[in-house]
């Protein structure tokens, strides 16, 4: 409300009221308005209760979005699929290829950073920390290695191993091999 006080306006002494060619639903105390608005009209905001208060509905919503929370998380883990004795010893044949200095150090799908130096594997369906013995049919050697990313994303290939797994059954001059997967 106005208070009808004198006061000094551009040049000029003029009685006081703020906002007064406003529309009343564009009277709300923006910056700008607070600003234009003298000292003597302003409200008091010391005695207002804050916006955000710590009572009991703020409490229970905090209470909610916490419990909310944990089932998903409850949910999500025991939702991803475990290496089972049923797989173990099964068997199948593919095509592998391997991956190398491009990826060394950017993350997995798993979280963990990929190390080309390490016997890990890239396969669409095995979850991942499950252990599977590649071997190369053509030389007779083979590698035990641990399944931490997915992929292969590229035509008819089963799985990608890093590059010191690739080096191991001695795959790395033709990038491509036949294989066979064993699940141990």
């Amino acid at each position: 409300m106005p208070c009808g006080k004198l006061r000094y306006n551009f040049r000029k002494i003029v009685r006081c009221r703020p906002n007064e060619g406003l529309p009343r639903r564009h009277r709300r105390l923006t910056k700008r308005r607070r600003r234009e608005t003298p000292r003597c009209c302003r409200r008091d905001t010391s005695t207002l209760r804050p916006r955000h208060s710590d009572d009991r509905t703020t409490n229970m919503l905090h209470a909610r979005a916490a419990l909310a929370t944990a089932v998903a998380a409850l949910f999500l883990a025991t939702s991803i699929p475990m290496a089972t004795d049923a797989m173990a010893g099964k068997v199948s044949s593919g095509t592998a290829s391997f991956y190398g200095k491009r990826f060394h150090g950017r993350r997995t799908a798993n979280g963990e950073r990929f190390n080309m130096n390490a016997l890990t594997a890239a396969h669409r369906t095995l979850p991942f920390g499950t252990r599977v013995k590649v071997t190369n049919p053509a030389t007779g050697r083979s590698v035990t290695v641990r399944i931490n990313d997915r992929g292969p994303f590229h035509g008819k290939r089963t799985i990608d191993l890093s590059r010191a797994a690739a080096a191991k059954i001695g795959m790395v001059d033709q990038g491509v091999a036949k294989v066979k997967l064993e699940v141990l």
